[in-house]
């Protein structure tokens, strides 16, 4: 277990077992990950567990609480999920512009930039109704687009009776104004650059505040400049830099530093690989041979087992291109009952039974089966394929389905670990939330569901807790 903070800062609300928020889950996680540490390296038999959370996390708890407590403006409405909210956004989008007779080239970038400027008004309790901004607001096609989008949004929510997740400070602020809510104990904030008006006034009604700044780092060290032509480059020295360092001494432990983590870890991950690793970046790699972990997330679909098991459920609803079916054969995640011999007429039949419009020379390239393997294959693809709905169907339905559809082709078929672990329970998450959602995503065709699904993993953030990897990557929060 490796502690990446100095803990002296935060030691006194640790001591009294006060509350702490975090601006993100990254960081919450990480001061867990100190204390555990710390904890260990001292003896302890047990570990105790900090009441660290997220503000976002808190946020939710406190809304747990008015449901508990029977308040009626937490049971008249149900909090819309992340992916519910970009729907009702969607939908508004959508119809505004057929009614305008227009057409957006990404109407889903557009729900989210609606999303984020709804949350920005939200926190620092801006409404452009106001008298003293509609001339602002008027004097752009973009802003008056938006303020349409605002109000059909807002419409669709009161008619389904929901609440905007944007709204949910505000809605604690007035509870714990009125007594619905009761005053806690100190909260210790810890990270925070800078507090929004909503959400400052929102803590200060809370409870009495600490905030503690600047946030957990680790002891500096002489720097060292060293000059590279480009990001890249400076990547891959700092890669080599680490795996001489780690090389040099087995108990080393190396952390790298990058500060725009989030926007480039796919970039990080590959440049890394290619330095410590480069065998996992070979094609038919499951994705586990790498030595070091990445603090920030990344979108569900960028992960392989999830993937896999993606394309699994898009053969059975329309069929694939040949890169990706011929990789799917021979998924690691998928018992498919395939194997790497016997004939290329056996091979053509299997593409041409799938309804893959392939020249001769690509059907030889894509696989090469026996005649048993592929009577198991084409067995278990047709009993995943009548499983499927005759016709439109609830998002409910479309995840019952897809579930028994990977059951069938045994996804996922490895011997898993505690990330992957972590990740399926995130996948069950991001489904059961699409079940939820049921009422207002309507009924859906078999790739339209599943349009939705591959949205929601895009959207859908996971953070495995901190491996224990000798080399960790971590962005500027953490370190």
């Amino acid at each position: 277990m490796i502690s990446l903070f100095d803990l002296a800062c935060v030691e006194a609300p640790l001591r009294d077992g006060r509350l702490i928020l975090t601006p993100n889950q990254r960081l919450a996680d990480a001061l867990r990950t100190a204390v555990a540490a710390r904890d260990h390296c001292a003896g302890a038999k047990a570990l105790r567990t900090p009441q660290v959370q997220s503000l976002q996390q808190w946020f939710l708890g406190r809304w747990r609480v008015l449901r508990w407590g029977g308040a009626e403006v937490a049971l008249s409405r149900r909090l819309l999920s992340e992916g519910e909210e970009h729907a009702l956004w969607l939908a508004a989008i959508r119809a505004d512009s057929e009614e305008l007779g227009s057409g957006l080239l990404h109407p889903e970038h557009a729900a989210r930039s609606a999303q984020q400027a709804e949350d920005l008004l939200c926190q620092w309790q801006l409404q452009p109704d106001h008298p003293a901004l509609i001339p602002e607001f008027a004097n752009s096609a973009d802003s008056t687009a938006f303020l349409r989008w605002r109000n059909g949004f807002a419409k669709r929510c009161r008619a389904q009776s929901l609440h905007s997740r944007t709204a949910l400070p505000q809605l604690l602020l007035e509870a714990f104004e009125d007594g619905r809510l009761p005053r806690q104990e100190p909260i210790a904030l810890v990270g925070f650059i800078e507090l929004s008006p909503l959400h400052r006034q929102l803590l200060e009604a809370a409870a009495p505040l600490t905030e503690i700044s600047p946030a957990p780092c680790v002891q500096s060290v002489p720097p060292r400049l060293v000059i590279c032509d480009d990001a890249q480059e400076e990547l891959r020295c700092a890669a080599r830099w680490a795996r001489a360092a780690l090389a040099a001494d087995s108990n080393h432990r190396v952390a790298l530093v990058v500060p725009d983590l989030a926007q480039r870890r796919t970039e990080v991950r590959r440049l890394l690989l290619e330095v410590l690793e480069p065998a996992a970046l070979l094609d038919g790699s499951d994705g586990r041979a790498q030595p070091f972990n990445i603090s920030a997330g990344s979108a569900l679909l960028r992960e392989p087992l999830i993937r896999q098991g993606l394309a699994w459920l898009r053969l059975l609803a329309y069929g694939l291109p040949v890169a990706e079916l011929r990789r799917l054969l021979y998924a690691p995640a998928l018992e498919l009952g395939l194997k790497t011999s016997a004939t290329t007429a056996l091979a053509e039949q299997l593409v041409r039974w799938l309804g893959s419009a392939l020249g001769t020379v690509e059907l030889h390239r894509l696989t090469a089966i026996d005649e048993r393997a592929y009577s198991t294959f084409c067995e278990r693809l047709q009993v995943a394929q009548r499983l499927a709905p005759s016709q439109r169907a609830r998002a409910s339905t479309w995840v019952r389905t897809w579930r028994d559809q990977l059951r069938v082709c045994r996804w996922p078929a490895i011997t898993m670990d505690s990330r992957e672990y972590q990740l399926l329970r995130r996948w069950d998450e991001l489904l059961d939330e699409l079940a939820s959602g049921a009422e207002i995503y309507g009924e859906l065709a078999a790739a339209e569901a599943l349009s939705l699904l591959m949205q929601a993993a895009e959207r859908c953030q996971f953070q495995p807790r901190g491996g224990t990897a000798r080399l960790q990557v971590l962005g500027l929060l953490e370190a």
